[in-house]
């Protein structure tokens, strides 16, 4: 990301096209999908990494990465089997919408409110060292995978990739200053 951007956070994951009018399957990743979804939202398309998209010069054409990221606007927005489906002024029917699959959905991080005391934005995760309670180290965040039950951690440790679940009976603690998260890991599931 350029240095003259703000700094972005991903707040959903277009899955697919539905319809023959342009709508998206977006999955939220956010805890308030209704602060950023809503119509008359504005969002910034992101590609399959959480990275912002340029705005080309000319549409189909790709985007100059010093311009500005691109702009969506919320037109419509309704639930959908767990997910949203969500209409975007840029996107007006289903060849268009198909080339949408796999990008994401930002918002700048400084309109995000401050995660309470415990959480972390996702895009926190990457890089935290992971620690056990009595503070023995556990590795490193190397990457976050979203699957259907939820988050999974990439813990590397010695060049290996553990998967651990990113639930509460796992991660009891997680400091955002010192970036150290501790983990009560399952007996069979060692980092």
């Amino acid at each position: 990301m350029s240095a003259e951007h703000p700094a972005y956070a991903l707040v959903g994951r277009i899955a697919r096209a539905h319809g023959i009018r342009g709508e998206l399957l977006v999955e939220p990743v956010t805890d308030q999908p209704g602060a950023f979804f809503a119509p008359g939202c504005r969002v910034y398309a992101g590609d399959g990494e959480g990275d912002p998209l340029a705005a080309p010069a000319v549409p189909g054409a790709v985007g100059d990465p010093s311009a500005p990221p691109m702009t969506l606007t919320i037109t419509g927005a309704r639930p959908h089997q767990g997910a949203l489906l969500l209409t975007v002024d840029l996107v007006r029917d289903r060849t268009v919408a198909e080339q949408w699959r796999g990008r994401t959905l930002l918002v700048p991080i400084n309109e995000i409110h401050e995660p309470v005391d415990g959480e972390v934005f996702l895009h926190e995760l990457v890089g935290m060292t992971a620690v056990d309670e009595a503070h023995a180290p556990l590795g490193t965040v190397s990457a976050w995978y979203e699957v259907p039950q939820g988050i999974l951690l990439g813990l590397t440790h010695d060049g290996r990739e553990t998967l651990v679940p990113f639930v509460d009976d796992i991660v009891i603690a997680l400091d955002r200053g010192t970036r150290v998260m501790t983990l009560r890991l399952p007996e069979g599931l060692g980092a």
